[in-house]
């Protein structure tokens, strides 16, 4: 066989999964990550923890993350980032025809990764 037809054979399974995508607004950018869940919490543990959960199928779970969302001082101060879950989000990435014929109903977090896309960051699906 020719080189070209091995390699080919080697690299026509692999799968890959969506980890990230970077977006960019008006010179502003943010980005939605695919990142573990983490484990359910205990009735026990103290109230503001983590409300992160997975999609029912998925042992993963989307978050937005903006490192300007808001700013503490004016010119001379800083920002303060946000880190906000996207609940769904999964959900609607895997239906490509509720995105297309509902996507006037989707939630804000979905229109604008939608909308403002710029790159895409995936991994072989086996090292997820």
């Amino acid at each position: 066989k020719q080189w070209y037809q091995r390699r080919v054979a080697i690299t026509a399974g692999i799968r890959m999964v969506l980890s990230a995508v970077l977006c960019i607004h008006t010179s502003h950018y943010v980005t939605y990550c695919r990142v573990p869940a983490p484990p359910p919490l205990v009735p026990e543990e103290i109230a503001g923890s983590s409300t992160i959960s997975p999609s029912p199928h998925s042992p993963y779970c989307w978050v937005f993350f903006d490192s300007m969302a808001d700013r503490e001082g004016g010119m001379g101060g800083y920002n303060i980032p946000q880190v906000a879950e996207c609940p769904q989000l999964e959900d609607w990435l895997q239906n490509p025809a509720k995105l297309l014929h509902e996507k006037d109903r989707a939630p804000d977090f979905v229109k604008r990764l939608i909308s403002d896309a710029l790159l895409c960051f995936y991994i072989r699906e086996k090292d997820t």
